[in-house]
């Protein structure tokens, strides 16, 4: 009876799962953004999809993280022998951030926007235009400030912006825009849009 107790507790001890938190910490990876995707689509009750809208309320432009580049393993190994066992336990950290915070967005483009009774000429800073819509519709500016607070906000892989325009414009928009990223560590990324279209 005490014999067969003994190979019973001994197979429970064996199963017994390892603590993640044996095998790494639960701090997150930091690293860089290495690059940004851009997609046109429509953004209506608090979702994006990637349909073209040309109502000027629901087109969209979606800035994503598509990569990010950091130095450390993806996970950590931990190897639990005895004598009765051999086993590696996988564990998965948090996912990975970004270090940076962003300094500054402008978005402009090759070609000229009429809006507000006036018109941006091809290289004009764009930004007043443009509102946060999966931010509280806040302006770029506001975001920025709120990003640096709070680096979730735009700093893990599969982060999105989403902005569409404040206002309809005088004319019709078919063009499209270039969107630069500068981060506080000096870094710089910029992309170029599909066309945005809005009649």
């Amino acid at each position: 009876m005490k014999k067969s107790l003994t190979i019973f507790l001994i197979i429970i001890a064996i199963q017994i799962p390892i603590s993640c938190d044996r095998c790494g910490g639960g701090e997150p990876f930091e690293g860089k953004i290495s690059n940004l995707e851009s997609s046109i689509g429509t953004f209506e009750s608090e979702r994006f999809v990637s349909k073209e809208n040309s109502d000027f309320d629901k087109a969209a432009i979606q800035v994503e993280i598509a990569d990010l580049k950091f130095s450390h393993n993806s996970f950590f190994l931990k190897r639990f022998t005895n004598p009765f066992a051999s086993q590696v336990y996988a564990c998965s950290p948090p996912p990975p951030i970004t270090t940076q915070k962003i300094k500054e967005i402008i978005i402009s483009s090759s070609k000229p926007l009429f809006s507000g009774g006036g018109v941006f000429v091809e290289g004009s800073n764009l930004n007043e235009l443009f509102k946060v819509s999966n931010h509280d519709n806040s302006s770029i500016n506001e975001f920025i400030n709120d990003q640096n607070e709070d680096k979730y906000l735009f700093g893990y892989l599969g982060s999105k912006i989403i902005l569409t325009l404040l206002e309809k414009p005088d004319s019709s928009v078919n063009q499209n825009f270039q969107i630069k990223f500068e981060f506080t560590d000096l870094e710089t990324i910029e992309i170029e849009t599909g066309a945005f279209k809005v009649i």
